[in-house]
């Protein structure tokens, strides 16, 4: 949702001339603004935090399709449970990608206006940057467990830390695109083309 004048939290009267505020502050402050404008606006919270679960589950329908034990060391087969693992990272390339394409692109105006005081770039960035990796871990924990539910997988806590971590970075990857694209797209009704 749009942010208001009045949260422009770098907008600073112009009369009592002040020591700029630093990168930190930048970054604290508009940490707690997107934190705020996430957790305010509840149908797009619960979009991010269940769409993983959602598209996640496409591989319980894939197992029925496939068998469950593809990954089996003697009945498995090699070329099935690559392609659940390929779907697998696409799936959180796609949900971590949409979760963040508008990002930027909805803030344009406040953006140009609190570039006009004293914003810096990099606060900026990693303010959004952060908060998507919180979800990134979320996202990565949604597709790993799905896919624990619905094959049969090696046995061993290492194995499944091992695709943890990797759908954690895939999703991490897909949010970097949605950030990019968020970033040059002209307005929000292209960020999802743009993305895609």
């Amino acid at each position: 949702q749009s942010v208001t004048a009045e949260t422009s939290v770098l907008a600073k009267p112009r009369s009592a001339p002040k020591a700029r505020i630093s990168s930190w502050q930048q970054f604290l402050v508009l940490s707690k603004r997107n934190i705020t404008i996430l957790t305010r606006d509840r149908s797009s919270l619960t979009l991010m935090l269940g769409a993983a679960w959602g598209v996640g589950a496409l591989d319980i329908l894939l197992a029925l399709i496939t068998g469950r034990a593809p990954f089996d060391f003697k009945g498995g087969d090699a070329a099935t449970g690559a392609i659940t693992l390929f779907l697998m990272t696409v799936y959180a390339l796609l949900v971590g990608g949409m979760s963040t394409m508008r990002e930027f692109v909805k803030e344009g105006d406040i953006y140009k206006r609190e570039r006009l005081v004293n914003l810096r770039i990099l606060p900026y960035v990693l303010s959004k940057a952060w908060v998507a990796m919180l979800l990134a871990f979320w996202q990565g924990l949604a597709f790993t467990v799905l896919h624990y539910i619905a094959f049969k997988m090696p046995p061993g806590f290492s194995t499944f830390v091992e695709i943890y971590i990797t759908m954690v970075l895939a999703t991490m990857t897909g949010m970097g695109l949605g950030l990019l694209a968020s970033a040059i797209s002209p307005n929000n009704a292209s960020a999802p083309l743009t993305m895609i």
